[in-house]
């Protein structure tokens, strides 16, 4: 099973922006930096497993996971 990276950066920026953040903001709360965040949304990478528990934890979603393993 591979990990589709352009559906997690998607799923990522639409939380992001469901919550009103910025990538700064997120970014700020996350102790990543925002460049890291963008690579993300445009599916160049994803966060590390500390980052992704983080985040889920952030933007109140499960459903991350289920977009991990989709």
């Amino acid at each position: 099973m591979m990990l589709d990276l352009k559906a997690i950066g998607e799923y990522i920026c639409f939380l992001r922006e469901k919550h009103n953040l910025t990538q700064y903001e997120l970014a700020d709360k996350l102790y990543v930096t925002h460049q890291a965040v963008s690579k993300w949304e445009t599916g160049k990478s994803i966060p590390n497993i500390e980052v992704m528990v983080s985040l889920t934890k952030l933007l109140q979603s499960m459903n991350y996971f289920y977009v991990v393993t989709r």
